[in-house]
């Protein structure tokens, strides 16, 4: 459901730039309601052989539960999802069919729900992560 409009409230709304470890907040996870997360994105560069880095998510390095917003080296926002089941996730080249440019991994896997485009170094843009009943949405 690529860059279908949000329909719910915003669950967590920042007015300023990051402050602390949204992360850290112990029931702060996907659930089972519907919610919207919207967030300003400035990307850098990534270094070399790096990815973009993490936008927002819940998990520990180590453990497989959790979810996370990444960023690939090219700049396209991946849901990853931990230990989840009926979410596909592949290793690469294999993309989602909605991808409309070349995408570079650098060890990420391809998930089921990706940016149809990169987001552009610089730039701010707004990223809309959403949930309405079993559809999750960006």
């Amino acid at each position: 459901k690529e860059c279908s409009p949000p329909s719910a409230s915003p669950l967590f709304q920042q007015t300023g730039g990051y402050t602390g470890p949204l992360a850290a907040v112990p029931d702060f996870n996907l659930g089972a309601d519907d919610f919207v997360i919207e967030m300003d994105v400035t990307p850098q560069t990534p270094g070399m052989n790096q990815h973009g880095g993490t936008i927002i998510g819940r998990h520990q390095s180590g453990v497989a539960l959790g979810w996370a917003l990444i960023l690939t080296n090219s700049l396209h926002v991946v849901l990853t999802l931990y230990g989840a089941t009926g979410y596909d996730m592949r290793a690469p080249p294999w993309k989602p069919a909605c991808v409309q440019d070349d995408v570079t991994f650098l060890g990420w896997w391809g998930g089921e729900l990706m940016s149809a485009r990169a987001l552009t170094v610089g730039q701010k843009q707004r990223v809309v992560f959403s949930r309405r009943d079993q559809d999750l949405s960006l």
